[in-house]
């Protein structure tokens, strides 16, 4: 029996020759030469590129290399099945035909969205009548074609109806079959960014719904390929958290509430969330340029990077770590000056974080340029595709700050940390001002900003080392607080080189915090990174001789050494050993360029958040 390779984009499809005519097949395929079957199950575990055309490939049961043939769809279309099946002819088909002619034929695939409400109920009247339907026919053969055209409804019925073996099927699978079901996602939701309409909503709520009912039936690993990686692995994000990422396009509450509620529901389903998002803090604090593989139970785990991330989570982490710090200054009855200080910063982080959560909506930018004009600090994590950086902005002192040690602006002058400009009309700043920074994805905008609002050429800087790796979302904030110190000194009417000598002093001192806190913190809540990830965080640390250093050094030697550390070890939920291979990403020569996505933050209600009562 020959066979014609259907090649899908990425995806493969077999139609058997039996179901055509010799007509037929001299119309589509004149001298076929011997071809190969590529199941689908291959490509799905394997994670496979398709082949391309006439590329010979060597299979197990193959005698000799064989050629694969590209075969247009549309030609397919035309003449593979001349006698058109429609839905409603299918439930007329003899039951022992009905799935032969689901997986086989193109046309089923290619229903019109008004009719695929009712395919379930035909599955429905089929699926007690055809003793030939065995549990491996369904999973193998009609559950990958469902999501691979679309089909989440029919998707679902067979996850509802028990069709579908889910310790096999979707705990071994669950981050490819969240990997095709988000990639369509992802397109749907830039097509409704543009165009709001209630039928791309509709398409929205189908996908979001089939994502619940896979995580509810047992694809509880609920991963899929990380926006922000820069290597030839692949690394991977919690879809919960990318979600919520995504919810920050939405143009409206709508779309809003449906990402935030599967995002809220996929964090009580997969609880390595939380264990994920501390193992990226510390990574990101400590970048090594590495992946590494994050078990997230004995049998399975996904490769997380080092570098890049996002502004939603890294200020959210800026704010509770400056809390943290100033309840410990609190707590020990220090510097009450410095505790004045550090109660402002985390003041102002909390507005960064309510800004990152609701970006574009417009009340935001509005309500950014109320504490503007009254006189506050207003800081701001922006950026363009490829790289983020925080600006901060006071009426008073006419201030404008950029903090940035990575990819540089396209403004004169840039320094690598800390750079100050005046505000010759600090007037001018209004509420567009803000949307823009808010919403850029361009490099060049804040040049242009600059000209507009009459910022001058820069008038001061405190100078920080050029990022090595692709960490920017939190370096940016580091450099932030140095600046804002400044800034705040600045105010109290401290001279400018007193200023910068005090503020360098409360910056290490929370900066050395910061590092016990995410270390501490990553350590209480199942830490899942294998030794040769901390083996290789101490090495980095001992590379730049830098003294501030020498306590978390230790600290990581007593974690890693520690009995409580080995315990994961033993009781099998961790069983990577330091001698791990890393899939090292580019040497310190990489470029600095973090991706910075578009997709920065959830949204929540317009009204902001009051800041927490700080608990000690």
């Amino acid at each position: 029996m020959s066979i014609i390779h259907d090649i899908f984009p990425a995806f493969y499809l077999n139609i058997e020759h039996e179901n055509l005519t010799e007509s037929e097949l001299a119309l589509i395929v004149p001298k076929l030469p011997q071809e190969v079957v590529l199941l689908f199950e291959d490509v799905l575990s394997k994670n496979e590129e398709p082949p391309q055309a006439n590329e010979q490939i060597s299979r197990h049961g193959y005698t000799k290399p064989v050629n694969i043939v590209h075969i247009d769809t549309s030609v397919l279309t035309k003449t593979v099945l001349p006698k058109k099946i429609e839905l409603n002819g299918l439930s007329s088909r003899k039951a022992a035909n009905f799935f032969d002619d689901i997986v086989n034929h193109v046309d089923f695939f290619g229903i019109s969205e008004n009719e695929h409400r009712a395919a379930p109920d035909i599955f429905r009247q089929h699926e007690q009548n055809d003793a030939q339907v065995t549990h491996a026919k369904i999973v193998h053969k009609v559950l990958p074609p469902m999501l691979l055209k679309h089909h989440y409804q029919i998707a679902a019925h067979l996850l509802k109806e028990g069709y579908v073996d889910t310790h096999q099927e979707l705990k071994h699978h669950s981050k490819e079959i969240y990997s095709m079901i988000f990639s369509d996602l992802t397109e749907v939701i830039h097509a409704y960014v543009k165009n709001p309409n209630n039928a791309t909503l509709l398409k929205i709520s189908n996908l979001l719904e089939t994502i619940e009912l896979f995580a509810q039936h047992g694809a509880k690993t609920c991963y899929v390929p990380d926006l922000t990686q820069s290597s030839y692995n692949t690394t991977y994000t919690p879809l919960g958290m990318m979600l919520r990422v995504y919810a920050s396009l939405s143009p409206d509450d709508k779309l809003m509430n449906k990402l935030l509620t599967t995002a809220d529901y996929l964090s009580t389903v997969d609880t390595s969330e939380t264990q994920y998002l501390h193992a990226k803090n510390l990574l990101l604090a400590f970048p090594t340029g590495a992946s590494y593989p994050l078990a997230l139970s004995d049998y399975e785990h996904v490769d997380i990077n080092s570098e890049n991330g996002y502004a939603l989570f890294t200020t959210k982490l800026a704010h509770a770590s400056l809390s943290q710090y100033l309840c410990k200054l609190k707590t020990e009855n220090a510097n009450s000056h410095e505790s004045e200080i550090f109660e402002d910063l985390a003041s102002i982080f909390w507005q960064a974080t309510n800004a990152c959560e609701k970006r574009v909506i417009p009340e935001t930018s509005e309500e950014v340029a109320e504490h503007y004009s009254q006189g506050e600090t207003v800081l701001l994590a922006t950026g363009w595709q490829g790289h983020s950086f925080d600006v901060a902005l006071n009426k008073t002192q006419e201030l404008y700050l950029t903090a940035n040690s990575g990819q540089q602006l396209e403004l004169t002058e840039n320094h690598s940390g800390d750079t100050f400009r005046h505000l010759n009309q600090s007037g001018m700043i209004d509420s567009a001002f803000f949307y823009e920074l808010l919403t850029n994805t361009e490099q060049g905008f804040e040049k242009n900003l600059v000209n507009k609002y009459a910022v001058s050429e820069p008038t001061d800087f405190i100078d920080k080392p050029e990022q090595r790796f692709g960490n920017c979302t939190w370096e940016s904030h580091r450099d932030a607080v140095e600046g804002l110190i400044y800034m705040k000194l600045l105010s109290q009417n401290h001279l400018p080189q007193e200023a910068k000598a005090l503020a360098n002093t409360y910056f290490n001192n929370w900066d050395r915090f910061h590092g016990d806190y995410v270390i501490d913190t990553y350590f209480k809540n199942h830490p899942s990174l294998p030794a040769a990830a901390m083996l290789d965080i101490i090495n980095e640390l001992k590379a730049e001789n830098n003294p501030l250093h020498a306590k978390h050094i230790e600290k990581l030697t007593n974690m890693l050494t520690g009995e409580s550390y080995f315990d994961y070890s033993l009781d099998g939920s961790f069983e990577f050993s330091p001698q791990t291979e890393i899939s090292a990403e580019a040497s310190s020569s990489t470029p600095n360029v973090a991706y910075h996505s578009p997709f920065i933050s959830p949204l929540e209600p317009v009204i902001a958040s009051p800041e927490p009562a700080l608990v000690c």
